[in-house]
């Protein structure tokens, strides 16, 4: 089995998108996972992030797979104050999977969609100017 020396650097940027309606804007967040990868071999097939919800147990339906040439991902469909662990892994085109990269973390904040109250006590003042 091949030797694939991966060293990932991991960045993790939680990003608020914005769905707009006619009452209102739901935002719902998403992840940004970032890496490098230095020395790539000629038969580098691509990166699988993998996504769990404790450390160092992935769920294998979370697992996204990406091309060679990409070097970040954004991960959706999270759940709000859900802590979410990830690592990457690169593989080749014979099927040889790297060790995981170094373990980073996020959690996803609680997204607040409910408006502000109405405001109250509005009053309307009148005032006529009579000019010479």
């Amino acid at each position: 089995m091949k030797n694939i020396f991966l060293i990932l650097f991991l960045v993790l940027s939680l990003a608020m998108v914005s769905f707009t309606t006619s009452a209102f804007a739901l935002r719902v967040p998403e992840v940004t996972v970032a890496w490098t990868y230095t020395s790539p071999p000629t038969d580098l097939a691509g990166f699988t992030i993998h996504v769990g919800t404790s450390s160092g147990n992935y769920n294998p339906a979370l697992e996204v797979n990406v091309s060679p040439s990409e070097l970040t991902k954004v991960v959706n469909g999270l759940t709000e104050g859900q802590t979410y662990y990830f690592a990457v892994t690169a593989y080749d085109s014979d099927g040889n999977v790297s060790n995981n990269s170094t373990e980073v973390s996020a959690t996803i904040p609680v997204v607040d969609n409910t408006p502000p109250h109405a405001p109250s006590g509005v009053t309307v003042t009148i005032q006529i100017i009579t000019q010479p």
